[in-house]
């Protein structure tokens, strides 16, 4: 749908049908933009959002703040990009359109693969600050909570999905297949660190001690680690 999306816009915007946008998503999206990038450098804002239930009864924000900034290192481990509060300039664009294809049983998700792609060649922008209704109903695809269960839950339907299957390792290979040479030095090498083969012990506990990649808390970092070391990730 992006490469079928006008070629002369300025930003572009995702959107799910069943979330209400807020009135100043755009504009304020626009404003971060064109203050903190060169219009030539890709670059994307993402939001945090007001959770609703199926009638937009407020059930407060989502998710919290990052406790670490953007960046690449967590990217190849974490999205914490929700797709639907994302506005990206039309640098991000042409770097996608641009570049091969990726093949999308590859990707785990659209917007995760926008946050590794920006993140490795621009800026990524969070904004602590709700610009969407997210509506949680019982036809969600995907979709957030705030209580403990909740959250509990989720993060073990995305361990569950996300590891023992290879699917990071494939999205990364697809990532490398397409971009890899355009990296800077040190995120190749992180990149090509995360996809050499481990099979020993000693292997993986050497990449544990050498990756600077991490998820945004500091308990679910360990929890990777021990995965990487035991042969789980």
């Amino acid at each position: 749908m992006l490469a079928k999306s006008d070629s002369q816009a300025d930003y572009y915007c995702f959107c799910d049908q069943d979330d209400v946008w807020l009135p100043h998503k755009i504009e304020t999206a626009v404003s971060r933009l064109e203050a903190s990038t060169e219009t030539e450098q890709p670059a994307m804002v993402f939001t945090s959002t007001e959770l609703t239930d199926g009638e937009l009864n407020p059930k407060g924000i989502w998710p919290k703040p990052q406790q670490r900034e953007p960046s690449f290192y967590n990217a190849l481990y974490e999205n914490v990009a929700i797709g639907a509060t994302i506005t990206m300039n039309k640098a991000v664009r042409n770097l996608f359109v641009d570049h091969d294809r990726p093949d999308s049983r590859k990707i785990l998700m659209h917007d995760w693969w926008f946050y590794l792609l920006v993140s490795s060649f621009g800026q990524v922008i969070y904004d602590h600050e709700p610009s969407m209704l997210y509506r949680q109903h019982g036809s969600n695809v995907v979709g957030g909570s705030n209580s403990p269960i909740g959250k509990l839950k989720g993060k073990l339907r995305s361990f569950q999905k996300h590891t023992g299957k290879g699917l990071l390792h494939l999205q990364a290979s697809e990532f490398n297949r397409i971009y890899g040479e355009l990296l800077n030095p040190d995120l190749k090498e992180q990149l090509d660190l995360f996809l050499r083969p481990r099979p020993r012990l000693i292997q993986r506990i050497r990449y544990v001690r050498n990756s600077k990649l991490h998820r945004q808390s500091k308990a679910e970092s360990l929890l990777f680690k021990i995965l990487i070391i035991i042969g789980f990730i």
